[in-house]
């Protein structure tokens, strides 16, 4: 009886690491046999919950450590097409220490029809000559010098304005593509599907630290898990002002720089946005946010793939994040409010209701409060009046009119 017993459990081990070992490699985003088509939610689920574990991120790892060790594999497939499947579009200012690593992790890809335009906005120490020095080894980067300051929304309009890809993928100069079958797997996809916007996921990795995670603001914790599923207008616009929800930053992700849009989509949006935003040099932060919101009102389809992408380097001094002194903290606000006074124009345009702005405003009412407390006197009475404004709508919500009688009275 107990050796029965013995037998038996000895069956049951065995039948449990060769489980485990297929789940691993399954896991492993490397191998080229990952099948992205598959529609069966089940099996979606399956691979997300496996994405999350340790397992998941050794492909990322290996792939992040080449690039940071600034290795070149050997790229057979190599072609220099004048219209290629995507252009790589990157602004850069000051940024030597990460440009050619940047650089690198999309020069690794296995597909290689691809073009890489990098704006250089006016950089006063070596970031030139190390694009330069790239340029020579790769004929496939372009680049556009600025002799002015213009800031990152003009570099990011400058390069899609010069692009020639089907498709346009930004990519902030500290971050990485992280997944080196990236590009492949967007061709393969889109050859099926043609879409306008095709989203990746996003892992995060604080600088001087080691350890790459999976960030809160993910699709796992989307309200609606799109995995693989097709979203066409209306929906699509609805989603973006959906009434009564926090914020859409649980629907989709805000940021321009996890996704591959349409060529056309892109300069569509930026023709709409117009001169305002274009020529603005306090737009320092939520540029991307807004030009992504006008992509998917103008967008006919969206999708979220799971494959993980995109490595967003968080840094203490980071434009959006960090605080590097009075001065940026006031350009921050500045561009914050910026930000908001373009959403309300744009949200009237698209009759859509209020309340999207409300969440959007309740997000940041600490940035507007700080108009008055670090005494940014050009833009208060600015503020004021847009807060008005708000108020007297007759579209706006009783919530989004208490919130502007609240944030009146604290800069009264």
């Amino acid at each position: 009886m107990f050796k029965e017993k013995d037998i038996l459990f000895k069956l049951l081990f065995l039948l449990f690491n060769i489980s485990f070992l297929f789940i691993i490699k399954i896991s492993n985003l490397d191998k080229k046999k990952l099948k992205i088509f598959n529609k069966s939610q089940n099996n979606n689920d399956i691979f997300l919950k496996i994405n999350k574990t340790q397992n998941s991120l050794k492909s990322f790892y290996k792939y992040f450590n080449i690039c940071n060790k600034l290795i070149r594999l050997d790229n057979k497939k190599k072609s220099i097409n004048k219209y290629p499947f995507v252009s790589i579009c990157i602004p850069v200012y000051n940024t030597e220490k990460y440009i050619e690593r940047a650089v690198l992790s999309i020069i690794n890809q296995s597909f290689q029809d691809f073009e890489i335009i990098i704006v250089n906005d006016c950089s006063n120490d070596n970031t030139l000559n190390i694009i330069k020095r790239l340029q020579k080894e790769d004929n496939r980067i372009r680049i556009i010098n600025h002799y002015n300051n213009s800031g990152v929304y003009n570099s990011r309009v400058e390069a899609a304005l010069n692009a020639n890809g089907k498709y346009m993928i930004f990519l902030d100069p500290d971050d990485i593509i992280l997944n080196q079958y990236l590009f492949e797997y967007l061709y393969n996809y889109n050859s099926h599907y043609n879409l306008d916007i095709i989203e990746f996921l996003v892992y995060e990795k604080k600088e001087k630290r080691n350890n790459i995670y999976y960030p809160k603001n993910t699709m796992l914790n989307h309200k609606h898990n799109f995995a693989n599923n097709i979203i066409y207008q209306p929906e699509l616009s609805d989603i973006l002002f959906a009434p009564n929800t926090k914020t859409y930053f649980n629907l989709i992700c805000r940021n321009i720089w996890n996704k591959a849009f349409r060529k056309k989509l892109i300069l569509k949006s930026i023709e709409y946005i117009g001169e305002e935003y274009y020529f603005n040099k306090n737009l320092i932060v939520a540029d991307d946010t807004f030009l992504n919101i006008i992509a998917f009102h103008f967008a006919k389809n969206y999708t979220i793939i799971n494959i993980g992408g995109y490595l967003y380097n968080v840094r203490p001094s980071s434009m959006s994040k960090g605080f590097i002194n009075i001065n940026h903290r006031i350009r921050q606000n500045i561009s914050f409010f910026l930000y908001f006074k373009l959403l309300y124009k744009y949200i009237k345009d698209f009759d859509k209701d209020r309340n999207f702005l409300f969440n959007e405003i309740n997000i940041f009412k600490n940035r507007i409060i700080e108009f008055k407390k670090l005494h940014i006197n050009d833009y208060l009475e600015k503020v004021k009046l847009f807060l008005y404004e708000i108020k007297n709508d007759d579209k706006s919500s009783e919530l989004l009119k208490n919130l502007m009688n609240k944030l009146l009275l604290e800069l009264n």
